[in-house]
């Protein structure tokens, strides 16, 4: 963009921040559509798993905690990503 500015070109940028958006999806609509369209059955549960059964725990060092039931929030991290691509 800097290079672009120097040499006299305009540089139009927009930016949306979807983070919040992902949040307050509502899920059981999704669920709903994904049923409409005749998602095999299986593929629902995995995907309903996935998201809606998720443990996690705490790792500081050598030392990791017990696991425990993860009841909002978006899934993030290597883990997650995996099951996406």
């Amino acid at each position: 963009m800097e290079s672009s500015v120097r040499n006299g070109s305009t540089v139009n940028l927009c930016a949306t921040d979807l983070s919040k958006a992902v949040d307050k999806a509502n899920l059981y609509a999704l669920f709903v559509m994904l049923m409409k369209r005749n998602i095999p059955v299986k593929f629902l549960h995995l995907l309903e798993s996935m998201i809606f059964v998720c443990y996690s725990c705490v790792k500081w060092a050598n030392i990791q905690s017990d696991f425990f039931s993860v009841m909002y929030g978006v899934r993030q991290g290597l883990f997650w990503h995996l099951f996406i691509c």
